[in-house]
C-alpha cells in the first residue's frame, strides 16, 4: 500500500502542471465550492491528493506524484471522442 506524500506547496503542484493561476487547480478539487462549476470537472480528492497544513489553515500541501497522474488521467480522458 502507497501512503501519500503530502510535501509539494501548491507552487510546485502549479510548475510541474505548468499552470500559470492557482484557480485552475483549484477548480479542480472536489471540495471548491463555486457556482457554475460542473461536477465531472472535478477530481482531486481531499486526502488523496491534497490536505490542510494544518486543521485551521487554508494552505494546502498536496501529493505531488498522486496530483500529477490524476491531472494527467483527466486530460486523457477529455481528449478521448466520445463512443471510443
Amino acid at each position: 500500500m502507497t501512503t501519500n506524500a503530502f510535501t509539494a506547496s501548491t507552487k510546485e503542484v502549479m510548475e510541474r502542471l505548468g499552470l500559470g493561476n492557482n484557480k485552475t487547480l483549484f477548480r479542480r478539487r472536489t471540495d471548491f465550492q463555486e457556482k457554475e462549476q460542473k461536477v465531472a470537472l472535478k477530481f482531486l480528492e481531499p486526502g488523496i491528493h491534497f490536505r490542510r497544513m494544518s486543521p485551521g489553515s487554508t494552505r494546502l500541501v498536496w501529493d505531488l506524484d498522486r496530483t500529477v497522474k490524476a491531472w494527467e488521467a483527466a486530460l486523457k480522458l477529455q481528449a478521448t471522442p466520445v463512443g471510443k
